[in-house]
């Protein structure tokens, strides 16, 4: 499932932002996780990104894009 995960990011995600890496990523250096967001009407697949993320990411999941945008501008507005 990670390579079909890894073949829509690559499919949909604009070229210049993805960076491929071979390992896990580190935690930054306050210690957090690198966040992904999954948009999905579906629970069940939201269930089944989570698992693949395992603890190496905060996962951030939510029914559809609008959700996804009030997210990401929450975090804008922290900092």
């Amino acid at each position: 499932m990670y390579d079909a995960l890894e073949a829509i990011l690559l499919k949909y995600l604009p070229h210049e932002l993805i960076q491929k890496e071979t390992t896990s990523p580190a935690p930054a250096e306050d210690g957090s996780k690198p966040t992904i967001i999954a948009i999905s009407d579906s629970p069940e697949q939201l269930r089944k990104i989570k698992s693949l993320l395992g603890d190496s990411y905060k996962g951030v999941f939510v029914r559809d894009p609008k959700q996804a945008e009030q997210y990401l501008k929450k975090q804008t507005d922290k900092l």
